[in-house]
């Protein structure tokens, strides 16, 4: 029973609470990978404890499945068959997972079709450069830069961006991309967008949905100001046209470039706090699977 609460208050407090209070802290504007790692490692651990309960209630001692357990280790005869609630709590959960994973999936494969479709329409107008062996050039006047993920020249940067950016803020913006792509940015937001859709009850998914790409764009930006300095990311942002992000895609100035702006031209990192977001991360990815070994290790596999 003890590990039944354990498991149930990590999971409201990851799921409901933990997010809301990321939401208000100050530092991840100083710190936003460091702040991005913390928000992974909450819902990594708010879907760890989830499982962790409904493998209680299917595996636990009066759980349907531990007659599985027992019938693995040759003990059929095993007297205890589970109570019926116990059984009906397991079906439930078992159909809900199963339903939900369902979602996901299907989420997940709508972007990935978004995005080739997207790519093959490119295919149609864009023109390599030999100078970048990652980068497209779309003609067309407005200036954008975005990167869609595959095999070949992920990048796409627009004519008019070529146009109108100075070569220092050039290399900002691809080196934004290129962070992007390194840290598999699009895999993260498709994933969160998958549970948000899945779990809109969850405080913590909802708001990641928000907050998580804002802060991988400001830790693409650090990526950018690192190597090419702080004035040219933020004049190439000034000088990107804001458009809607294509589906699948990331693009350099999409989310929140006031907020961008401001913290490129007065913020410094907070090494700091980086250390302390990496502990929190690991923490809240581990205290459901401690909880769940644990349980395990209380089972008993012999008669």
């Amino acid at each position: 029973m003890i590990l039944y609460i354990a498991l149930v208050i990590t999971a409201f407090f990851l799921a409901h609470v933990a997010g809301p209070l990321l939401d208000q802290n100050r530092w991840a504007g100083r710190a936003p990978a460091a702040a991005a790692t913390l928000w992974l490692g909450v819902m990594a651990g708010a879907i760890a404890a989830a499982a962790g309960l409904l493998a209680l209630l299917i595996f636990g001692s009066s759980g349907p499945g531990h007659g599985v357990v027992e019938w693995f280790h040759r003990c059929v005869a095993h007297p205890h068959t589970g109570t019926t609630l116990t059984i009906a709590l397991s079906a439930a959960s078992l159909y809900a997972a199963g339903r939900g994973g369902r979602r996901a999936l299907t989420r997940l494969r709508e972007t990935r079709s978004a995005r080739r479709r997207h790519r093959e329409m490119l295919a149609l107008v864009v023109s390599a450069r030999q100078e970048f062996d990652d980068v497209c050039v779309l003609d067309h006047p407005l200036p954008v830069a975005y990167c869609l993920p595959d095999r070949k020249r992920p990048i796409v940067v627009s004519s008019g961006a070529l146009d109108v950016l100075e070569p220092a803020e050039l290399a900002a913006v691809l080196t934004h991309e290129r962070a992007h792509l390194k840290g598999r940015h699009h895999l993260i937001l498709a994933l969160i967008d998958a549970l948000a859709c899945v779990t809109p009850w969850a405080a913590t998914f909802r708001r990641a949905r928000i907050t998580l790409p804002i802060l991988l764009e400001q830790a693409a930006d650090d990526s950018a100001a690192d190597r090419h300095g702080p004035t040219a990311v933020a004049g190439a942002l000034r000088r990107l046209t804001i458009l809607p992000c294509p589906a699948g895609a990331l693009a350099a100035a999409e989310n929140a470039l006031e907020q961008r702006l401001e913290r490129l031209e007065r913020t410094k990192p907070w090494s700091r706090r980086r250390g302390l977001a990496w502990v929190g991360a690991v923490c809240s990815a581990a205290l459901p699977l401690v909880i769940a070994a644990g349980w395990t290790a209380t089972i008993t596999l012999t008669c």
